[in-house]
């Protein structure tokens, strides 16, 4: 029983951890959209197919939101990469 709990802890802290490196990374990729206007464009179209993986509705809540902040953000400053996602 112990084990269990063992690894259900560490099950824990590996996604505490994965949500963290999310909420890093959806902190850093507006700011590159805001500091690289157009520039931005080609990293975004490899960005995005790996960014709206978290927008199924078999991730985390706090993962889709990350996500979903994220975009706002880029949408913002580039509003043409609306465009990319279609």
């Amino acid at each position: 029983m112990g084990a269990d709990l063992d690894s259900e802890g560490e099950e824990e802290n590996d996604s505490d951890m994965n949500l963290n490196v999310l909420e890093n990374l959806t902190d850093l990729i507006p700011t590159l959209a805001k500091n690289l206007k157009n520039g931005f464009i080609l990293m975004f179209r490899e960005i995005f197919p790996h960014l709206s993986a978290y927008l199924h509705k078999d991730k985390e809540i706090d993962d889709i939101i990350c996500t979903v902040g994220s975009l706002a953000q880029i949408f913002e400053y580039e509003p043409s990469l609306i465009l990319e996602c279609q």
